[in-house]
């Protein structure tokens, strides 16, 4: 499961690069980081994604975790751990873009496909 276990890394790191992009613009105030007014447009919409990313992680990990614990179907897990990963990026580009129903619809995908390896791990 070694595709699964690197995207584990990934996924985890995900939520700091995408609140560094938050956080890169002219005038942004790293002494008071937490205050939200200085986060508008896109870049607020970045926060938020920031936020969601650690939000969707824990499900991905404990099911990627248990799914190498209980020797789950490498295939399946590496598939739907790539599936995962890739729908986590679309969903940060369409909260940027201010595409909420796409957002929505994506953030389904990457919540079944964490389920799935769950799955595998019971099935295992």
């Amino acid at each position: 499961m070694l595709v699964a276990h690197w995207i584990l890394l990934v996924g985890g790191l995900l939520p700091y690069v995408w609140v560094a992009t938050a956080k890169a613009a002219k005038g942004y105030n790293n002494n008071d980081p937490r205050d939200l007014s200085q986060y508008t447009g896109w870049r607020g919409r970045a926060y938020a994604a920031h936020g969601n990313a650690h939000e969707a992680f824990p499900l991905f990990a404990a099911s990627v975790l248990l799914a190498t614990i209980r020797g789950a179907d490498a295939t399946v897990v590496n598939v739907a751990a790539t599936v995962w990963l890739s729908v986590r990026v679309l969903h940060y580009i369409t909260y940027v873009q201010d595409m909420a129903t796409a957002r929505s619809l994506i953030w389904f995908v990457g919540t079944f496909a964490a389920i799935v390896i769950f799955g595998a791990a019971l099935v295992a």
